[in-house]
């Protein structure tokens, strides 16, 4: 005599998956709300159909990353989760590509040779980059239709692939100039810095998960070394995303001309840094011989205005 809790093949049924039966935009919300959908596809074959459709996975990239990162954490998750329908898809929801987004997928483009590396560590010649860099292993049809995208958008044959347009911001927001006189180099500038951002529609690459753990040190300028680019994992380095901090800092109504162009996650992105940076320019660690210690007044207007734009004190 079977127990309660014995299982009987004959009188189980398999109970109804009410999830199947969901309308499909019902699915794609619930998709949109989590972190990662890879549990969901792997419930049945209806829900694997729904979360690898391309019109899916670029609402997700967007609802997640939003329309200026979206297309980097594509490359970023590489094949098979990248296509060319799900590149057509994010640029026909309106997904950010810039002309430095271009040059960095330029640079990153293109396998290393396996038999090669594996040769060198043979000889114990370590290569500097094993790991597969950021873009290195899209398909050419996605690298294609990435290119015609920034041809048909920025100057078609005359875009400077080779280029860089974090270091021209760099430069042209008087970034080796110490902040005394950076102030004024950056107005001087400042019409060739919005035409970079709303022609070109320059924006920085997302910082890495962690960023907000790093010490910026002294917004004071520092050498910036553009020579390791392009970084192996894609993301944005903290001493870059300084230069936007400091920018930001000498001239805050560039958040604004950002924003329009809809990068609201210009402020996520730097936040920690431009309140970091805002006290170190009001305490600097090495005090000038003219320096004069800032009022409370001072101290708290400057905090205010930065949170009048968005800014926020963080435990960061």
């Amino acid at each position: 005599m079977k127990t309660s809790t014995e299982y009987d093949p004959i009188a189980y049924k398999p109970p109804n998956n009410y999830l199947d039966k969901l309308a499909p935009e019902i699915k794609v919300e619930i998709i949109l709300h989590l972190s990662t959908p890879i549990p969901l596809a792997q419930c049945s074959r209806a829900w694997h159909t729904t979360v690898n459709s391309p019109v899916t996975k670029s609402k997700w990239l967007i609802s997640r990353f939003g329309k200026t990162h979206a297309l980097f954490h594509a490359v970023r998750m590489g094949e098979p989760f990248i296509n060319v329908d799900v590149v057509e898809r994010l640029f026909a929801q309106k997904a950010h590509i810039s002309r430095y987004f271009i040059q960095r997928v330029m640079l990153g483009f293109g396998k290393y040779d396996s038999r090669l590396i594996d040769l060198k560590l043979a000889h114990n010649i370590r290569p500097s980059k094993i790991r597969s860099p950021w873009a290195s292993n899209l398909s050419f049809d996605v690298f294609s239709r990435i290119l015609k995208e920034g041809h048909d958008r920025f100057d078609g044959n005359d875009i400077p692939v080779r280029g860089n347009d974090m270091e021209l911001f760099y430069y042209l927001s008087a970034g080796p100039l110490v902040i005394s006189e950076a102030r004024k180099r950056l107005e001087e500038n400042i019409n060739e810095i919005e035409r970079l951002i709303t022609t070109f529609r320059f924006a920085p690459f997302p910082p890495r998960p962690k960023i907000r753990k790093h010490n910026i040190g002294n917004t004071e300028s520092r050498p910036v070394n553009f020579n390791d680019y392009p970084p192996t994992d894609g993301y944005e380095n903290v001493r870059r995303l300084n230069v936007i901090a400091r920018a930001i800092l000498l001239h805050p109504k560039l958040v604004n001309v950002w924003k329009k162009n809809d990068y609201y996650e210009i402020v996520d992105d730097v936040n920690d840094l431009v309140m970091q940076g805002s006290l170190l320019i009001l305490y600097p660690p090495t005090p000038t011989a003219g320096w004069v210690k800032p009022g409370l007044d001072q101290v708290v207007k400057q905090l205010n205005d930065l949170q009048n734009i968005g800014f926020k004190l963080t435990d960061g």
